[in-house]
């Protein structure tokens, strides 16, 4: 079940709004996730189930906007700012599922950590018949990647400062390498 609600304020004056109101629960889609909440804790309900609440928000991918200026200078600082092409104040989690929305896979995707001793943070994100894997470290080594036995079939995703360019090279062999 995919369920959508706007943000839309809470408007105080009836009494079931001012309840909610008290409890902290200030717009329509956060009454949802309570009464969600609330049901998934019912005797009836006590297996693996249970939802994820997305909130529409800017990306976590900075964008290139263009400059005014057209000084070198200018160029430069903006060249500087997007060495790494994450914005400031991202999240591990967020980013996962951006990636994941941006190729395709649906809500209902499972993202699981990979525990594999090298180091590096690698998750596994499933849909249906296909996954990726994604590692949002700032550095990567083939070493590190090894363990994960990538095939030609297999998508892996990191980012673009994380590589340098044999590893780039040698991973393009090894699989389908998708950079952020």
């Amino acid at each position: 079940m995919i369920a959508v609600q706007f943000p839309e304020p809470v408007i105080e004056g009836a009494e079931a709004a001012n309840n909610a109101l008290s409890m902290g629960l200030n717009t329509i889609a956060d009454i949802a996730r309570e009464r969600m909440r609330r049901v998934f804790r019912l005797p009836e309900h006590k297996t693996e189930q249970g939802f994820r609440a997305f909130k529409l928000t800017q990306s976590n991918m900075m964008r290139w906007t263009g400059i005014e200026q057209k000084d070198p200078d200018t160029y430069a600082a903006q060249l500087e700012a997007f060495t790494d092409s994450l914005a400031p104040g991202w999240q591990p989690q967020a980013v996962i599922w951006e990636v994941g929305l941006r190729e395709g896979y649906s809500l209902t995707a499972k993202v699981e950590e990979l525990d594999i001793g090298t180091g590096p943070t690698f998750w596994r994100v499933s849909d249906e018949d296909r996954s990726f894997t994604i590692c949002l470290d700032e550095a990567l080594t083939l070493d590190a990647v090894a363990p994960l036995d990538l095939t030609k079939d297999d998508i892996f995703v990191c980012r673009d400062t994380a590589l340098d360019d044999t590893l780039a090279a040698n991973l393009a062999l090894q699989c389908r390498l998708k950079v952020i």
